[in-house]
Formats: structure tokens, C-alpha cells, sequence
């Protein structure tokens, strides 16, 4: 007999269901709590685990939005993908403090993300956009440096370069992974690169992952 499933419990909305998302939907589906998983991949790895799966794009705010008040669900979670504005944006109407909607943005765009930084006083490397029109005696940045497209992640794009001959061949293969038509580029700083993982909760920031990394 097939199990009817309990849809009074909590439910969550969980942005994407690749392998990525795998754990978070085991993790929801231990705690008692319905995973609605949306996700534009129908074999997506998520389906065959989440309580729900909907052949539905991620990024849909409308139609997922449109869902969430539906069946009143009661958060939305954002896990992997590069796209929090999107999870932002449905919490918004659902009446749920999440991260606002112009922070989220800034985070997915590398340039707005470094403006900040700079102005909060918050130490960076040197940094500039690069635009294909850029000419070699305006490029006021000291060599090596890095150059990485303003709204990717997982160093898609991001590429070393130690002296300006290796970045006008490289600066191609960076635009080829965005829509956009320039590049973020900043002096490289030498040391480890650490990952974290942070929740904010009643005002106060909790960091409980740090992981060495070596994109």
C-alpha cells in the first residue's frame, strides 16, 4: 500500500535538487518537515527523495511564489546556487525576514560586492572593472592578478595572470561564462583561502564551518 503523505507537517521550499542539495533535503525530511524541491533537471537527484518535486526552474519567483502561498509554506532554502535575491524575493511575500533584497543582490554581483567592502572599510585587494576596450597604459593594478566574472561561482571564469599578455588571452575564456561585458580583475594576495559558513540569528552571527580551499 502506498503511504499517503502527511502535507499538515511544516513545509519547506528547497531551491534546487542537484547533488548539491542532497543532504539538505535528507536533513529536512529527518526533521519531520515536507521538502517541495524545485528544480528545471526532471532527473534531478533531489526527486527521488524530496516529499514533493516540481519540473520547475529555481529561479521562477513568480510561479514559486505563487506556490509558497498556496500551500503556506514556512521558509524557503537556498543551498549551493549563487541566487539569493531569488529566495529573498519569495520569503518577501510570504511575510518571512530573510537577507533583504538589495543585499542579496550585491552578493551576486562580485564588483557591487568589493564597492561595499571598500567603503565599510573592509580590507580587499585592489580591484577595477576590465572592459575588452581597456588599453595596457591604463591598467593601473600591480601584477599577478585575477580576473573572474562579476555574477559566477565555483571559479567559473576566475583565472591567474601574471602579466598583462596572459590576461588579454585569457579575458576571453572568462566572458564566455557571462552574460556580461566585463570582468572584475584584482591584484592577487598571496596566502590561504578559507571558506565559511555563516547563520545570522536575532542579530547575532554564528560561524560553525571553516574549510581550506584551493580553487
Amino acid at each position: 500500500i502506498k503511504k499517503t503523505k502527511n502535507y499538515s507537517k511544516k513545509k519547506l521550499i528547497i531551491l534546487g535538487g542537484s547533488h548539491d542539495q542532497i543532504g539538505t533535503i535528507q536533513t529536512t525530511n529527518s526533521m519531520n518537515i515536507n521538502s517541495f524541491v524545485f528544480d528545471k533537471n526532471f532527473n534531478s537527484p533531489g526527486k527521488k527523495i524530496a516529499d514533493l518535486f516540481i519540473f520547475k526552474s529555481a529561479k521562477d519567483i513568480k510561479n514559486i511564489s505563487y506556490f509558497a502561498k498556496k500551500i503556506k509554506a514556512n521558509g524557503v532554502l537556498l543551498q549551493g546556487p549563487d541566487f539569493p535575491y531569488v529566495s529573498s524575493a519569495i520569503e518577501k511575500t510570504l511575510g518571512i525576514e530573510n537577507v533583504p533584497i538589495k543585499a542579496a543582490s550585491i552578493c551576486t554581483n562580485k564588483y557591487s560586492m568589493k564597492k561595499l567592502f571598500k567603503k565599510k572599510s573592509i580590507p580587499i585587494p585592489k580591484f577595477r572593472l576590465l572592459r575588452n576596450s581597456d588599453k595596457k597604459k591604463n591598467f593601473n593594478l600591480k601584477f599577478p592578478v585575477v580576473i573572474k566574472p562579476l555574477d559566477k561561482s565555483a571559479s567559473r571564469g576566475v583565472f591567474f595572470c601574471e602579466n598583462y599578455n596572459i590576461l588579454k588571452k585569457l579575458k576571453n575564456r572568462s566572458l564566455l561564462e557571462t552574460k556580461k561585458k566585463v570582468l572584475l580583475v584584482e591584484e592577487y594576495l598571496k596566502g590561504p583561502q578559507l571558506s565559511t559558513e555563516s547563520l545570522i540569528y536575532k542579530g547575532k552571527v554564528y560561524t560553525p564551518g571553516f574549510v581550506d580551499r584551493n580553487y
